[in-house]
């Protein structure tokens, strides 16, 4: 795809403009890369959507403290992750592991409300009582698992149906059906 255009607004690149498929002058060397910001990451956990909350702050990745942090909070890690909201899990006392850096983030304190965990409350950085023993972790649901694979990353598909897991037929399953459910489960296709 060449001279690709976007005004910003769009939601998926397929309908910004553009001179199409195959019209073009570029080799390999001008492929084009992008780094997608979110101030947010979990860390140390068997999927995308569970591990350690890492928070990117003042040009480096701090913890987070695990002193009152609750479903709240964990809500809106999940929807600054791209995650559901419903039905988060929060792991205190270092369940993921514990956290070599130095820097954490104390008292987070969302109202569930927020777009994204830079419009959270907290105590800050800084001054703590908190060890590494204390950072804490979230788990997101995103409404789809894949199971019995021999990775996280590979198995049949189920889907949350009116609160049970359900599997999906094959019929007319294809590749784009796939990069929507592992886009849902965290994972970047190429």
């Amino acid at each position: 795809m060449a001279d690709l255009t976007c005004t910003g607004a769009e939601k998926d690149v397929s309908v910004c403009q553009s001179i199409g498929w195959g019209s073009h002058n570029c080799g390999q060397r001008d492929d084009v890369g992008v780094e997608c910001p979110t101030p947010v990451r979990l860390v140390g956990g068997t999927k995308p959507s569970k591990g350690r909350l890492e928070v990117y702050h003042s040009g480096s990745w701090g913890s987070v403290c695990d002193d009152n942090f609750d479903l709240k909070d964990a809500a809106v890690v999940c929807r600054t992750l791209g995650f559901m909201t419903s039905h988060p899990s929060v792991y205190p006392g270092g369940h993921f592991g514990h956290s070599t850096l130095s820097s954490k983030m104390v008292d987070l304190n969302c109202t569930g409300a927020e777009k994204d965990v830079s419009a959270c409350q907290s105590t800050g950085w800084g001054s703590h009582n908190c060890g590494q023993r204390d950072d804490v972790g979230v788990e997101c649901q995103t409404g789809v698992r894949l199971v019995n694979g021999p990775s996280p990353s590979r198995g049949r598909v189920e889907i949350m149906y009116r609160g049970q897991w359900g599997t999906i037929c094959d019929d007319r399953f294809g590749q784009e059906e796939a990069v929507v459910v592992c886009r849902m489960l965290g994972y970047h296709n190429s």
